[in-house]
């Protein structure tokens, strides 16, 4: 990934897609983003010291995931201890799994700042890099009510007959539909009608399969 493909990844995660909110939360002008998007070049001393949770790694080679994820903190059981982990994709045989009352969970993880999820589950796929890379796992919590409450802007999994997909969700044109934005700009947006929607589950976070 080269500079500029990190500056618009950072400006998707950490603005919502506004270069103009982006250069105000590093205390810049728009220009100057837009100069170092033009250039290929980005300061990455003051991207580090703004933007939380940042790896000082990818900022310097554009490998691996954009955010530090401390495997350290979790723990991974067989016993019933965290959060349940399905080894499945997400994308292909999840929704099967969680709802199978038979289903017996791979292992428990405990991550503390992601043990509000209902479970963990693989994700494969590149759209969502470099956030959310083919391999990683996702602690997902179910939204039962998603026609009344779903933030804009957020990541969530989404369900329908035909495929299941983790996407940014944003408002479209039309009330009856949204739109589901990779981050990675070698993949387009979707419009969906909310009417094919059968579940949805809010992404909390993700991490290297550590265990």
């Amino acid at each position: 990934m080269n500079k500029s493909e990190q500056i618009n990844a950072l400006i998707a995660y950490f603005s919502g897609g506004s270069k103009t909110a982006f250069a105000a939360k590093l205390g810049l002008k728009p220009q100057s983003i837009s100069n170092w998007i033009a250039r290929n070049t980005l300061d990455a001393d003051l991207i580090y010291s703004k933007c939380e949770n940042v790896s000082a790694e990818w900022l310097l080679t554009g490998k691996g995931n954009m955010l530090n994820t401390d495997a350290r903190e979790a723990s991974f059981s067989e016993q019933s201890h965290g959060v349940p982990f399905y080894d499945v994709d997400f994308c292909g045989g999840f929704d099967m799994m969680v709802n199978d009352q038979s289903a017996v969970p791979t292992g428990y993880i405990d991550f503390p700042q992601y043990n509000r999820a209902d479970s963990w589950a693989r994700i494969t796929g590149h759209s969502m890099e470099p956030l959310i890379s083919n391999g990683d796992i996702i602690a997902l919590r179910k939204v039962e009510d998603w026609q009344s409450y779903l933030l804009y802007g957020e990541i969530y999994g989404i369900m329908t007959n035909e495929y299941r997909t983790v996407k940014r969700i944003r408002k479209a044109q039309d009330p009856a539909k949204v739109l589901l934005e990779p981050i990675n700009k070698d993949f387009d947006t979707i419009e969906l009608d909310k009417r094919l929607i059968m579940g949805v589950w809010a992404v909390l976070g993700c991490a290297k399969k550590f265990f």
